[in-house]
């Protein structure tokens, strides 16, 4: 969260809808919000109910753009496979 994130201050205000979002408070205690999870994938549920918390929007859907990548692990075994 630090790299995404740096300042401090927004960090906390993020940690704190995260909370409030994890125990479907506010507009995530909406009925619809708490249906549609089921049914929407998570970047599609942000766009569509993150509005009144900009700040958590904008860092759950930078989580949820990270691409995962295993080609630094590729690399390394093809090194150990070369000197096995």
């Amino acid at each position: 969260m630090r790299r995404l994130v740096p300042d401090l201050a927004e960090r906390r205000k993020i940690n704190l809808l995260i909370v409030e979002f994890h125990f479907a408070r506010g507009i995530f205690g909406m009925e619809d919000a708490k249906e549609c999870r089921k049914a929407l994938n998570p970047g599609e549920w942000w766009k569509i109910f993150g509005d009144a918390t900009l700040k958590l929007k904008r860092f759950a859907i930078r989580i949820l753009s990270l691409t995962c990548s295993s080609s630094g692990s590729e690399r390394n075994w093809r090194s150990v496979e070369m000197v096995i």
